[in-house]
């Protein structure tokens, strides 16, 4: 395994909570619940076979049932889609970008529909 860059390993180890218990405040989940808190950390993909419909209004933006799931200590289950199944000619870069300690970089997109930003 390679040795993670400084400023990675940093924002790894600042983590209290990795999902082996949860924390006093968090709610204990009904029958048929998850709780975020249960999720591990580092985060869990997961091939999910369902399938995933995204709309904006009457536009279908993607449909998949290749999807992943990533599950994360104290956030709320996350889809990943792949890319073919995405209608790409909706979509324009736009602006901004984040990185995630576990997940790497994340560049934004903007819905385009008639020239508009929606």
């Amino acid at each position: 395994m390679t040795q993670l860059p400084p400023e990675i390993a940093a924002a790894r180890a600042q983590w209290t909570w990795r999902g082996q218990r949860r924390p006093a405040f968090a709610v204990v989940p009904g029958a048929g619940q998850r709780s975020v808190w249960d999720f591990p950390r580092p985060p869990e993909l997961v091939t999910d076979a369902r399938e995933v419909v995204v709309r904006w209004g009457h536009i279908e933006v993607a449909r998949t049932r290749r999807a992943l799931t990533v599950l994360e200590t104290a956030h709320p289950p996350s889809f990943y889609l792949p890319w073919d199944d995405v209608v790409r000619d909706l979509l324009q870069p736009a602006a901004g970008s984040s990185f995630c300690e576990w997940k790497g970089p994340a560049q934004y997109w903007s819905l385009v529909e008639g020239g508009h930003h929606l």
